[in-house]
């Protein structure tokens, strides 16, 4: 016969198929209350604490079966019938391989008999026991208090080293860290280009480096332990050089609209160990005549490199929905510029540039 369970709320009580035609009504009915009063007293909640904790608290196995044995007899059953069809269940259970026959056939099985026939079973605790238990409790909720305390005061660090694309180190970076939560940590590279974060709270963080004349670098799952030093090493790129250049042309049509772009270059500022590229030579493109007299304008963007001896290769037309011949004239021209090459530590790279060539018609007078 098994113990109350199937969970904490959802109780079943499981009987051997063959065991009811061994036992009277009224024995069977002694049978089931004792059960029953294991599910009122929720003892399968303690059950699921056993396998762990049964080692120390044996005792409480003991004194369990005993408290029921006294309800059953409060409840106004025999004392003489009860152990009778207590020792019944044993000589059934004997020998046959069903779960929860320990508890029925163990080494407390003489005691409960003895304590039933004498009608004094009064299941308590010693008071040795008692003072085990409460000391446990204590101690359980104290270490429990303690791991939550002390994990919520653990920190961890974060540390690292920023370089560039040759390996040189970069001082004077800007490293900013945030858990995402509107508050922010900020530190600076040092002279050989390495930074630390001290006492993180334990989590996840976002980590932005940025360094003028480099591209932003970002990463957004960094994750701090605690009483851990987590290190991030970062390598940034060179940023990439813009150029806008406006070709205006006058409109055949009276009623052409103006053209609203400025015709003033922009470059970023860089700073550091690098030198941006400048554009030292530049051939303006020609607004194509077919274009000019079908009244098209529009803007070609292209994507391109700046070599290390300064010239303009590898063109890709970013927007396609723009006139073809308005792209021609475009990159016709562009071909012919040549910059002052953009320097790393020194020695010229490679760069992206982004140009953006406006074609727009001015108003006829």
């Amino acid at each position: 016969m098994s113990s109350p369970g199937c969970g904490p709320w959802w109780l079943i009580i499981v009987l051997p198929e063959s065991l009811p035609a061994h036992l009277r009504d009224s024995e069977l009915e002694m049978l089931l209350l004792h059960e029953l009063v294991h599910v009122r007293r929720r003892d399968n909640l303690i059950s699921y604490f056993q396998m762990v904790l049964g080692s120390f608290f044996w005792f409480y196995l003991v004194e369990r079966e005993l408290a029921c044995d006294e309800e059953v007899l409060r409840l106004g059953r025999s004392s003489d019938d009860y152990a009778s069809n207590l020792w019944k269940v044993v000589r059934f259970c004997l020998g046959r391989s069903i779960a929860g026959v320990s508890l029925v056939t163990g080494s407390n099985l003489k005691r409960r008999i003895e304590k039933i026939m004498s009608g004094k079973i009064q299941a308590k605790l010693a008071w040795q026991h008692r003072m085990f238990l409460v000391g446990s409790v204590m101690s359980m909720i104290g270490l429990s208090l303690s791991i939550g305390v002390y994990s919520q005061g653990a920190t961890g660090k974060l540390s690292g080293s920023v370089h560039d694309a040759s390996g040189a180190t970069v001082p004077g970076a800007t490293v900013t860290i945030s858990p995402g939560r509107g508050t922010k940590e900020i530190a600076s590279t040092n002279d050989v280009g390495e930074y630390e974060f001290r006492s993180l709270a334990k989590g996840k963080y976002e980590v932005e480096v940025n360094k003028e004349g480099f591209k932003a670098y970002q990463r957004k799952d960094v994750i701090i332990n605690a009483n851990a030093q987590e290190r991030l090493d970062v390598i940034m790129e060179v940023g990439e050089v813009f150029q806008t250049i406006d070709v205006t042309a006058k409109s055949p049509r009276a009623a052409a609209a103006p053209s609203s772009a400025s015709g003033q270059p922009h470059r970023i500022r860089v700073g550091g160990n690098v030198q941006q590229a400048n554009l030292i030579s530049e051939t303006k493109p020609i607004y194509p005549e077919l274009a000019r007299q079908a009244g098209i304008e529009g803007t070609v963007l292209l994507e391109a490199i700046i070599g290390k001896e300064g010239n303009v290769v590898n063109f890709r037309v970013v927007n396609t929905l723009v006139n073809p011949e308005l792209v021609k004239a475009a990159v016709a021209a562009v071909k012919q510029w040549l910059y002052k090459p953009t320097l790393l530590n020194g020695e010229p790279i490679e760069v992206v540039t982004t140009i953006r060539v406006n074609f727009s018609l001015a108003q006829a007078e």
